[in-house]
């Protein structure tokens, strides 16, 4: 039987089993990592007016077994704080600092912090949720230190260096990243 489980499948053949592996975890705080961050658009509704919108991914690291949670931070005054928790969890922003600060969302994949995750209900299915960003209560070595805007990125010890060719596509992407996060975001512009 277990020979036949590992075979391509086409494009119109019929799929039978279970759903399996999908159950959310238990509500309660756990440590994360970033795997990704999207730019998305809010088309706006009766509650949130139209707004750029970063879709986060994260990976529990401690849960009992492996989980992604999905967010979605609203570029909007009104949920402004919101944006603030995310960056003082992953350690782009100091807990308590209230002046204004210019997120840096390219560094945000990788980072690391604590969050309270929670169950949401829809349509009749249970899924995890953000709950709460949590501020770290001391910096941990888990966390890449600090760059000034425009720092080279640096591998973390014991990574395998990448080819020169690759480099110069990540530098130029980088680049590119850089001068589109400096340049007004137009509505539908996704």
């Amino acid at each position: 039987m277990a020979e036949n489980e590992n075979m391509p499948l086409g494009w119109d053949d019929k799929i039978s089993g279970d759903e399996g592996g999908f159950d959310p975890v238990e509500p309660g705080e756990y440590g994360f990592r970033v795997v990704s961050m999207e730019r998305q658009y809010h088309n706006g509704s009766a509650n949130m007016a139209p707004c750029p919108v970063a879709r986060v991914e994260i990976e529990l690291t401690d849960a009992p077994r492996a989980a992604h949670v999905f967010d979605r931070l609203f570029l909007n005054k009104k949920v402004m704080w919101k944006i603030v928790t995310f960056f003082t969890a992953i350690g782009l922003h100091k807990k308590g600092d209230e002046s204004p600060f210019k997120p840096d969302w390219t560094r945000v994949v990788g980072r690391t912090g604590r969050v309270s995750i929670g169950i949401h209900e829809y349509n009749g299915n249970k899924y995890n949720e953000v709950k709460r960003w949590l501020a770290p209560d001391a910096p941990t070595a888990s966390q890449p230190a600090a760059q000034p805007a425009g720092a080279q990125y640096s591998a973390p010890q014991g990574a395998q260096p990448m080819p020169p060719a690759m480099q110069a596509q990540v530098s130029q992407a980088f680049a590119q990243a850089q001068q589109a996060a400096q340049r007004p975001m137009a509505p539908g512009a996704f």
